[in-house]
């Protein structure tokens, strides 16, 4: 054989092998990381997901790949969860609530079962709040290690100009080159920045940071803003700028002069909100979520004929994303002292057997994680029938007395008014359809559009006849669809969803309906209802550099997500 020939094989075979070297090495990785997914089940938890919007990673101790948490995924010692752009998460561990916002990334350690658990805030920020029985947490920020109590709430951010630490509620103890500072609230710390604990700050007690309000009805919900102010003099005022962007160039609300408390009336959506004096001196955002539904089927004061047999009855009503279940309640009466039916319901829909002939009155409560601050109420109360078969009545005639001549006259008359068959009411024919929709059908939105953009713009066109419109937003998941959001008779022909968390990787449907409304609000017309889809495209978060130490080498992988 020729010398070419041979440093061909050679060749083939170095490639052959270190081919097989790789495939070994990744196969290897597999194993362990499929070892690590297995043990960790034997494990006990320290907490759980209990709020989750887009992207949430999680990396188990001693592990190469990342994983996606989903809502109620256990927390353990040892991971590391990093919340990607345009989404957050909520972790409860040991009682205490962490609010995680976009582009953090943390580290959960718990030192053998002894003392308390430590959460290490890497990059980005949190807020935390301690409930009034919940233990003690060590919040481990750029070397400085604060420990909470009971009842404490704060908010910690690290970056490349240093950290920043706000504490609104309770007290803290700051450890740093072993020497110890309590702090009393309000109070402000700053180190590795520009500023100093002698420039004026404020501290804000409400709203907490990422709040979730809950709203009922149709009026505009009273969210109350209070703040210490700390090295300000007493005439010192502010201004407290509310809009729907983080960027402030849609300012909704700009109240002038307040001191250290201001309430703002606001509809359902996400709110960015900022204190400004010479300077900016606070920011932060809340969600109100509507939870005011609307009972769909059966439709208030339907009829349903009892056949005989059993039969099953079909209740729906409007969905509200966030919601952890219903309470669906039917009785025979209106004041629901015995309820026949009561179930708690994780879907917007239920299928339950016949309640038997009568007069039946029926309700349902969205219930919410104890994350959301408010209250709920029942939705008004529907009624419905079931009644028998209604047979026919044998006529029966009546001889009566010849009338006179006039008399017979006036009776044909008479009778002629009241046999006269009543004027059908003809409905009013459908509105058309709204044209012109945007986004348009199959429309597919990447991460550099979400990130530039902050919003979605949905417009149509005028319907002709039309005064009102419904907009709703379904997320289709297994070929079913979720409502996610319905908004309140709009008169414009534009909308714009701000929350782009309630979005996740997937397709999701929006219709629009044309109505027509009387003064009083009431439905005289309503229209067809156009629909289009759109995708929403999140990748994984990009090329991850892991690097694993192996004896006295240490090797650096790149894992595309």
């Amino acid at each position: 054989m020729s010398s070419a020939g041979k440093t061909f094989l050679v060749r083939d075979f170095l490639v052959v092998l270190l081919c097989l070297t790789g495939a070994a090495y990744t196969f290897n990785l597999f194993r362990l990381d499929l070892n690590q997914t297995l043990n960790i089940q034997n494990k006990e938890p320290l907490g759980i997901v209990i709020l989750k919007k887009n992207i949430v990673q999680r990396r188990l101790a001693d592990r190469v790949l990342w994983d996606r948490l989903s809502l109620e995924s256990p927390v353990y010692a040892g991971d590391v969860i990093r919340v990607a752009d345009l989404s957050d998460a909520t972790l409860d561990i040991e009682g205490s609530q962490i609010s995680l916002p976009e582009n953090t990334l943390i580290r959960i350690r718990a030192p053998d079962g002894k003392g308390p658990v430590q959460i290490e805030l890497a990059s980005g920020s949190l807020s935390l709040a301690a409930g009034e029985e919940s233990a003690n947490l060590i919040l481990t920020v750029m070397g400085r290690q604060i420990e909470t109590t009971a009842g404490t709430q704060l908010t910690a951010s690290a970056g490349d100009n240093g950290m920043t630490l706000s504490l609104s509620k309770g007290q803290v103890l700051v450890l740093d080159n072993d020497q110890a500072q309590e702090l009393i609230a309000p109070a402000m710390l700053s180190f590795g920045t520009d500023s100093n604990e002698q420039e004026p700050a404020v501290v804000i007690v409400q709203p907490r940071p990422g709040a979730r309000f809950l709203k009922n009805g149709q009026e505009p919900l009273g969210v109350v803003f209070a703040w210490n102010r700390i090295n300000m003099e007493p005439s010192e005022t502010l201004s407290l700028e509310i809009a729907r962007n983080g960027n402030f160039d849609r300012i909704v609300q700009r109240i002038e002069n307040v001191n250290s408390r201001s309430t703002a009336s606001l509809d359902a959506g996400l709110w960015h909100w900022r204190l400004t004096g010479d300077k900016i001196l606070n920011t932060g955002q809340f969600t109100i979520i509507e939870t005011s539904i609307r009972l769909l089927f059966p439709a208030n004061n339907q009829r349903f004929i009892d056949e005989g047999e059993t039969q099953h009855l079909y209740f729906e009503w409007e969905g509200v994303a966030e919601a952890d279940y219903y309470i669906l309640e039917a009785a025979a009466s209106p004041d629901f002292l015995e309820p026949v039916i009561k179930r708690q319901i994780p879907a917007n829909n239920y299928t339950g057997t016949s309640l038997g002939q009568g007069t039946w009155y029926w309700r349902v409560l969205p219930v919410f994680s104890n994350s959301y601050e408010g209250i709920t109420v029942y939705t008004p109360t529907a009624t419905f029938s079931i009644n028998p078969i209604e047979e026919p009545q044998p006529v029966s005639i009546v001889m009566a007395p010849e009338p006179s001549l006039q008399n017979a006259r006036e009776t044909a008359f008479f009778e002629g008014l009241q046999n006269a068959p009543e004027p059908e009411v003809q409905p009013l024919p459908l509105l058309p359809a709204a044209g012109n929709r945007r986004p348009v059908n199959r429309h597919r939105i990447g991460i550099e559009e979400l990130s530039t953009q902050r919003n979605i713009v949905f417009s149509w066109s005028q319907v002709q006849g039309a005064n009102a419109y419904i907009l709703t937003l379904f997320r289709e998941i297994a070929g079913r669809r979720q409502e996610i959001r319905r908004t309140q008779p709009l008169t414009r022909t534009t909308w714009t969803l701000d929350d782009l968390k309630i979005l996740d990787h997937g397709t999701f449907i929006w219709q629009i309906e044309a109505e027509n409304r009387d003064q009083a609000g009431i439905i005289q017309q309503r229209g067809r209802i156009g629909e289009n889809s759109f995708v929403i495209d999140l990748p994984h978060p990009g090329e991850i550099q892991i690097e694993i130490e192996a004896g006295e080498e240490q090797k650096t992988i790149y894992v595309n997500q």
